[in-house]
């Protein structure tokens, strides 16, 4: 993966310490909305199976 935000000029760090921190956490809600649909899809599979 490359990282956009360290291509840009460093024109202010502060800016681009909380732009690395969002982006950071939007990757860990991503990865765990992923997570649970991964749940949510293999328990509708169960009980279509089990009809």
């Amino acid at each position: 993966m490359i990282n956009v935000a360290l291509m840009r000029p460093t024109s202010n760090n502060r800016m681009d310490a909380s732009y690395l921190k969002n982006f950071k956490l939007a990757l860990i809600n991503w990865e765990l909305n992923r997570q649970e649909d991964r749940k949510n899809s293999i328990s509708k599979k169960e009980r279509k199976a089990a009809h």
